[in-house]
C-alpha cells in the first residue's frame, strides 16, 4: 500500500514542498456545490489550496431547470450561472447551467450538451490562461457530463482523480452502474495521479494503475473542533442538556445504504437513559421509513443540518460519538470525515468494524456485532478520562486537512 507517511511537524503550512506550489492553478470539477452545508473533501481541500495562494476555480455540479427555483429564492444569482463568482482573491466558484433535457446522467445529447461542454471549455481555458505555472484539473465528479469531450478541448498539464467514495455502489447511481464503472476505469487510466481516501478504494484501484495511485486518509478540521472550551451550548441542545442525561452524538447524513438503522434502533432501545442526537439530513439519497420511526422514541432527537463551524459546539456537549455504518460494498471504500473531527474534540468514538479505522483501533472503539456496539457505547462513556481524550487529540493532530493537502502537494510536485 502506498501510504504517505505522517508528518510530525506542528506547522504544516510552513512545511510546504520545496518546489514553489504557487506555480500552479487548479480547476476542480466537484460533485457537490460549494455552498453544501456538509463540508466534504472537495471544500476542505480546495479551501486549503486557496489558503496557500494557489488560484482555484471551483465548478459546482451543473444545474438544470431546478436553477429557476434557486434564482427566485435568491439562493443563486443569474450572473453565477454564466460567470464564476469571486469567493476570495484566489478562489472562484462557478455554478454552470446545463442546456440539456436528459435526466439520465449516462446519456449525452448532442447539440444541447455540446453547447454546455464548449462553454465549460472556454471558461476553464480562460481561467488557466490568466495564471502561470502548471495547469491542474482536479476531478471529483466522475459523472461530469461530456467529460471525455471536455478533456479534448482544454489544455492541462496534470489530471488528478480524487476518489473519496465508491460511487458505483451508491443508490442514486444504481440505474447507470455499468456506465459509471466504465467511466471510472477510463478516468483512472486517463489521470496522471489517483488519490484514494480509504483503504478499500486503494486496494480496489491500485492494481489498475500501479505507481500513480496513492492512499492518503481523510482528515479532520482540527483547529475548529479542538478549540471548544469556551463554546456555549447551541440553542437546539439546551432542552436536551437540561435532562442531565448522557448524550450520544452523530453528525452527517442518515441514509439507509450508509447507516445501519437497525443497529441505531437497537441501541436506542437498549440505552433509554441516554439521549441520541442526530445532526444532519435524514433520507437524503436513500429513503427508509425506519429513520422516521425513530422519531417516536423519547430519547431520540433530530436536528437539521448546521454549518460546519457551528458543529463544534455540538461536539463539546456530546459524551460519545457514534459511526453506526453498515458493512457493505459502499462503506468498504468509505472513510468518514467525522471520525477525525470527533477525535479532535477529544470525543470517544464507537464505530462498526469499518476497514478504514483498523489502524486507529487504539483511540476508538470498534464493534464487530450489534450487541458489542451497545456494550462498547456504555464502556466508552464509563471509562472516559482526560488521558484518553489527550490520546485521541494527539492522533487527530497528525491527521489534519493541512497535513493531507501537504502530502497531496508533495506528490503533485513530483509530476
Amino acid at each position: 500500500m502506498k501510504f504517505i507517511k505522517k508528518s510530525n511537524k506542528k506547522s504544516p503550512k510552513a512545511n510546504l514542498p520545496s518546489k514553489k506550489v504557487g506555480d500552479m492553478s487548479v480547476v476542480c470539477l466537484s460533485n457537490q456545490p460549494w455552498d453544501f452545508k456538509l463540508w466534504t473533501n472537495k471544500k476542505h481541500v480546495m479551501s486549503g489550496l486557496r489558503d496557500r495562494y494557489i488560484p482555484v476555480l471551483f465548478i459546482d455540479p451543473p444545474l438544470r431547470l431546478k436553477i429557476i427555483k434557486k434564482v427566485i429564492k435568491n439562493i443563486i444569482t443569474l450572473k453565477q450561472i454564466f460567470v464564476p463568482i469571486l469567493e476570495s482573491k484566489t478562489l472562484k466558484v462557478y455554478s454552470p447551467f446545463r442546456f440539456s433535457l436528459s435526466t439520465n446522467i449516462g446519456k449525452f445529447i448532442p447539440i444541447l450538451d455540446d453547447v454546455y461542454v464548449y462553454y465549460m471549455a472556454y471558461v476553464i481555458n480562460d481561467f488557466f490562461n490568466k495564471h502561470q505555472g502548471k495547469r491542474v484539473l482536479w476531478i471529483y465528479h466522475v459523472s461530469f457530463p461530456g467529460l471525455e469531450k471536455l478533456l479534448k478541448l482544454i489544455k492541462v498539464d496534470l489530471i488528478i482523480y480524487d476518489l473519496v467514495d465508491d460511487y458505483s455502489q451508491m443508490p442514486e447511481f444504481s440505474q447507470v452502474q455499468d456506465w459509471l464503472k466504465q467511466r471510472e476505469n477510463w478516468l483512472i487510466n486517463k489521470a496522471n495521479i489517483v488519490f484514494t481516501s480509504a483503504p478499500g478504494l486503494f486496494n480496489k484501484y491500485f492494481p489498475m494503475k500501479k505507481g500513480d495511485v496513492y492512499y492518503i486518509p481523510n482528515a479532520g478540521a482540527f483547529d475548529l473542533f479542538n478549540k471548544i472550551e469556551n463554546l456555549l451550548p447551541p440553542e437546539k441542545l439546551k432542552k436536551i442538556l437540561a435532562q442531565k442525561k448522557k448524550i450520544v452524538g452523530f453528525s452527517g447524513t442518515l441514509d439507509a445504504y450508509k447507516v445501519n438503522v437497525s443497529l441505531v434502533k437497537h441501541a436506542v432501545q437498549a440505552c433509554p437513559n441516554y439521549n441520541f442526537v442526530f445532526v444532519g439530513p435524514v433520507n437524503l439519497s436513500d429513503y427508509s421509513k425506519e429513520f422516521e420511526d425513530l422519531k417516536n422514541f423519547h430519547n431520540v432527537y433530530f436536528i437539521d443540518p448546521v454549518p460546519k463551524p457551528d458543529l463544534a459546539a455540538f461536539y463539546k456537549y456530546f459524551d460519545v460519538f457514534i459511526i453506526p455504518y453498515n458493512l457493505n460494498s459502499y462503506t468498504k471504500g468509505c472513510f468518514p470525515v467525522k471520525f477525525f473531527d470527533a477525535l479532535s474534540s477529544g470525543l470517544a468514538v464507537v464505530s462498526t468494524d469499518l476497514q478504514a479505522f483498523e489502524l486507529f483501533s487504539k483511540v476508538c472503539y470498534i464493534a464487530k456485532s450489534e450487541n458489542e456496539f451497545i456494550d462498547l457505547l456504555k464502556v466508552a462513556i464509563k471509562e472516559d478520562s482526560a488521558i484518553k481524550k489527550n490520546e485521541r487529540i494527539k492522533v487527530a493532530s497528525l491527521h489534519t486537512w493541512d497535513h493531507k493537502i501537504n502530502k497531496q502537494l508533495e506528490i503533485i510536485c513530483r509530476y
